[in-house]
């Protein structure tokens, strides 16, 4: 008699895997005593999928003779094996009742790499909330952006959606992309880029007693630093100015123009 039991484990982490599918195929032509063909080469005898202890052992009642086992589908989340195990199952004298063959395989997991960058794709954005919805509408991972590509682990292969539910500040909110997971042992990488925000001031000089148009007022636009930005001056009564919101560094430069427009009117009144 032959048994044969296959072990399954996490090619990293070496924890022991349900779910994977193992075919037992007959390596040569077995006959029987008559020398007639029972079962041809390459076929399959048996199929069985490991159980939560990671192990499967097939049940067929074996003759002796030559057989191999190899993995027909993975669990999920990870790439099937390639390898491929032989069974020698030769006459080994009447004390033998039992030919035992225990056989390791392992699996990498898939891996995903997850981008989030400016228009350039140079720069990884934080403070995107970001998330992973499958086909079936269903959220199965959710994260916020920071400054290195989120990876993903043991991600199973079909067809996905990675949405932005929240961007950076200064930046809008970018469209869904579609990927797919294949099943793959090489890093797998799905980006996504947001454009900066623009947007427009509109400033209006007038005298502060007869509340006439002014023109040929001098404005600086500064960051939270005081950096100077951008230095406008106004050809009639309005000045009109587009910026990429981006550059505010989390503050509005319509709070800081409010404030030195009432500085300067304060003084002119003066």
């Amino acid at each position: 008699k032959v048994q044969i039991t296959v072990i399954k484990k996490d090619a990293e982490t070496k924890e022991v895997l349900s779910g994977a599918a193992f075919g037992l195929f007959a390596k040569v032509d077995i006959v029987n005593a008559d020398g007639e063909v029972i079962v041809k080469a390459d076929t399959e005898i048996e199929r069985a999928v490991t159980g939560k202890d990671g192990k499967v052992t097939f049940v067929s009642d074996l003759p002796l003779g030559k057989y191999y086992v190899k993995e027909v589908e993975a669990p999920k989340g990870y790439v099937k094996s390639d390898i491929t195990y032989d069974v020698n199952a030769s006459y080994q004298g009447d004390s033998i009742k039992v030919l035992e063959f225990e056989a390791e395989f392992t699996n990498a997991p898939i891996k995903v790499y997850f981008t989030k960058t400016d228009i350039t794709g140079e720069h990884e954005l934080e403070g995107a909330v970001l998330s992973i919805i499958d086909a079936d509408g269903k959220v199965v991972e959710k994260w916020t952006s920071g400054k290195k590509a989120h990876l993903i682990e043991r991600l199973p292969i079909g067809k996905y959606i990675l949405r932005e539910e929240t961007a950076p500040f200064g930046y809008v909110i970018a469209k869904d992309v579609e990927f797919t997971v294949t099943e793959t042992a090489d890093i797998q990488k799905v980006s996504m880029k947001d454009e900066a925000a623009v947007g427009k001031i509109i400033i209006e000089k007038t005298n502060a007693d007869t509340g006439k148009a002014l023109a040929g007022a001098k404005f600086e636009i500064r960051d939270k630093d005081g950096k100077v930005i951008e230095t406008l001056i106004n050809h009639k009564n309005l000045l009109l100015a587009h910026l990429k919101m981006a550059s505010m560094k989390r503050q509005l430069l319509i709070m800081w123009l409010k404030l030195r427009l009432q500085r300067v009117i304060s003084l002119m009144k003066q």
